[in-house]
């Protein structure tokens, strides 16, 4: 049985689901209550591999709320029963905001992060949020109240627009404008734990495991570094340039896109050697033994170790989005306004929904909001431009 809710937000008036105990659990029928789990940085973790952890979203998602922005809506961090977002200021900068994950009240912020642009890059761990701006302020929030608890400016450099990744008690976060720059930063003080020179430092989210930290720039220039900042390999190629893309952690490798041309590649994280390439818009998502890749508009299953192609699904001829996957669905935004979950294992149509706006491509190239879904806590989170709508 569901129940249903009228709930004010502010001058909104939002229809909230209530689920069934049932609704709640996972996709396999199991009675045992839902085991929920955090989308702590972008693309949900450290390991920036599009999964979801945990029980699977509940079969018949409803849109629970949605609220209108007054700017661009971030990529969502999800914690402890809360949406965390930025939206660009009318000026510039951004703002901070923290939403209840089920009615989509207000419960702290706007708060303004500073700086030029529209750059605000979120990441949680333990209890805190950790927010910084296109001119390297990297600040600490409690993220129950939006207490500040310290601030660093990030020094020698004065470009950051890839999204920290908070792990194991440690902010890490790429910097550039002279060459580049990743950050180790302490969670509890704000101090630099240590710095490494890597070329340029634009757009590449810090990939993090329980050894290694990885980042990616422009013409596949990618590295290793041991979680005491030690170098372990640098892979080359002959080119050099600018920019920067996320790289994914997934089962020993690392799946790499280009910002310069090159075709996308998967190296050994023993070594940083190729092992094969592989064809995707936006970040890859992964599910065991399973890659999901948007490519022109299509969502297309691969075997991971092969690269074989299983299933491909269009739409409704305009998705755009990263995927992102909880259960055995695979769920993606469209430039028309929907959302889509797709069945893993026959690409199926599942589920669909309706944010209201065009949902976007992630832009990982040019200063500005990057947008991706979330899903964390028993929810999925949507921004579509001003607009961020979550199913549960």
């Amino acid at each position: 049985m569901s129940l249903t809710k009228m709930v004010a937000i502010g001058s909104l008036l939002a229809v909230v689901a209530l689920p069934s105990i049932a609704e709640a659990g996972d996709s396999t029928d199991s009675e045992a209550a839902p085991e929920y789990f955090d989308a702590t940085a972008f693309q949900i973790s450290s390991k920036h591999d599009g999964r979801a952890p945990g029980s699977a979203l509940p079969r018949d998602l409803t849109r629970l709320w949605t609220l209108r922005l007054k700017g661009d809506v971030s990529y969502p961090v999800i914690a402890q029963d809360l949406v965390f977002v930025t939206s660009t200021r009318n000026t510039s900068g951004t703002n901070v905001h923290a939403f209840d994950a089920q009615t989509g009240g207000k419960v702290w912020g706007p708060v303004d992060l500073g700086g030029p642009y529209g750059i605000g890059r979120l990441t949680y761990d333990a209890g805190r949020l950790f927010a910084i701006n296109f001119d390297g302020k990297l600040q600490a929030f409690d993220a129950s109240t939006g207490t500040p608890i310290w601030s660093r400016n990030l020094p020698g450099q004065y470009s950051f627009t890839a999204p920290p990744t908070a792990d194991s008690g440690v902010v890490y976060v790429t910097g550039a404008g002279s060459g580049g720059t990743l950050y180790a930063v302490d969670e509890a003080t704000g101090a630099v734990i240590w710095s490494r020179g890597v070329a340029n430092g634009d757009e590449s989210s810090p990939a993090v495991n329980s050894r290694s930290v990885f980042v990616s720039f422009a013409c596949e220039v990618t590295y290793r570094f041991s979680l005491t900042g030690k170098s372990k390999w640098v892979h080359t190629t002959n080119c050099s340039g600018g920019g920067g893309r996320t790289a994914v952690l997934h089962r020993g490798k690392l799946w790499i896109r280009d910002d310069a041309g090159k075709t996308p590649k998967v190296l050994n994280t023993s070594d940083g050697e190729r092992v094969g390439a592989f064809d995707s818009d936006t970040t890859p998502a992964f599910r065991n033994d399973t890659g999901f890749l948007m490519q022109n508009g299509t969502l297309t299953s691969i075997d991971a170790a092969s690269r074989t192609v299983l299933w491909s699904q269009a739409g409704d001829g305009t998705l755009v989005s990263a995927p992102v996957i909880s259960g055995r669905v695979a769920y993606v935004g469209a430039a028309s306004g929907k959302v889509y979950g797709f069945d893993v294992f026959d690409g199926q149509l599942r589920w669909t929904g309706s944010v209201g706006a065009p949902v976007q491509t992630p832009d990982e190239h040019n200063a500005g909001q990057l947008q991706a879904l979330a899903i964390g806590d028993g929810i999925l989170a949507v921004p579509a431009r001003h607009r961020l709508s979550v199913f549960g």
